[in-house]
């Protein structure tokens, strides 16, 4: 399909994307409630020793991964979820309205009480990667996340965590993560205190490929350098990931509109979220179509 049939298609979409309805209809399986991060039952969730091991590594490398937590049933709704959005014509972003994706973070509560403290936040910065097992797919380009200043705290913890979910298996060649771990990077500190700082005085072989199976969560600093490869024609699969920043509750809200882990999230409310979050990344994109008024609109009209 071209990319101008692709904005069509989406244009047409548009006017159903507001309605509960249309997203009940689409996946009959899936919950929307007011009530998405409530889980009848928590995964089994990491004991002292290992969420100590957490904040030593977090302290120390400015990342750390969890151990696979989500049901193979959770991980099979969230992919059907991701694909039939796309499937209708949509980003891959509205599969935030339904219940499953904040469950995920549910099940990682521990860890994130772990760095955060009790009380954090979710960060309306929420974001659905799908990658496509191609010569074409790719991740980011190599970056830092670098939207606050100063989100660590005295001892280095880190006060805007950056959460990223697998939903199928991230490799390297369907495009896995790669990080520069903090002790291995000389230009760390400096961009904690200025975000333009980029890395470009490292060694290549303390970059660290982070292959990893669906169901595991990795979360880093504001500060940690890091990037998506570039996919191949001969990965099985496409990378499916979520990823959502959230905040430490001890400190001021960064930005407008953060919701209280486990607080009731309407519809609305998530569809807000959800058009905040695509303003805030695509706006560039959106804005550079013939025809970006109509999308633009809509957008504003839900961001609450």
């Amino acid at each position: 399909m071209s990319t101008q049939s692709k904005w069509e298609r989406l244009l047409s979409q548009l006017p159903r994307a507001g309605s509960l309805e249309f997203w009940r209809d689409l996946n009959p399986d899936l919950r929307i409630s007011d009530h998405p991060f409530e889980l009848t039952q928590l995964p089994a969730q990491p004991g002292p020793e290992l969420l100590q091991d957490y904040r030593q590594r977090m302290l120390e490398e400015a990342y750390f991964q969890s151990e696979p937590s989500l049901s193979p049933h959770m991980l099979k709704s969230m992919r059907q979820a991701v694909e039939s959005v796309k499937e209708a014509g949509l980003p891959a972003m509205f599969a935030f309205v339904y219940d499953v994706f904040y469950q995920g973070l549910t099940c990682f509560d521990a860890a994130f009480k772990a760095i955060l403290g009790q009380g954090y936040r979710l960060v309306p910065n929420l974001a659905v990667y799908f990658i496509e097992p191609s010569e074409q797919g790719k991740g980011f380009a190599p970056h830092r996340d670098a939207e606050y200043v100063q989100a660590v705290d005295s001892q280095g913890m880190p006060t805007v965590l950056t959460v990223w979910i697998t939903i199928t298996e991230a490799n390297p060649l369907n495009s896995c993560l790669y990080v520069l771990p903090k002790h291995r990077d000389p230009q760390y500190l400096d961009s904690i205190r200025d975000l333009s700082v980029t890395a470009d005085a490292f060694a290549w072989e303390d970059v660290r490929a982070l292959p990893t199976p669906p169901g595991v969560m990795s979360c880093w600093t504001q500060y940690l350098f890091h990037w998506g490869s570039r996919a191949s024609g001969r990965a099985s699969e496409p990378r499916i990931t979520y990823a959502v920043y959230l905040q430490s509750g001890e400190v001021d809200p960064v930005t407008q509109q953060t919701v209280v882990i486990p607080a009731p999230l309407s519809f609305r409310e998530r569809l807000s979220l959800i058009c905040r979050s695509l303003r805030h990344y695509n706006y560039a994109t959106f804005a550079s179509w013939e025809r970006s008024e109509e999308l633009l609109a809509f957008l504003e009209q839900h961001t609450i």
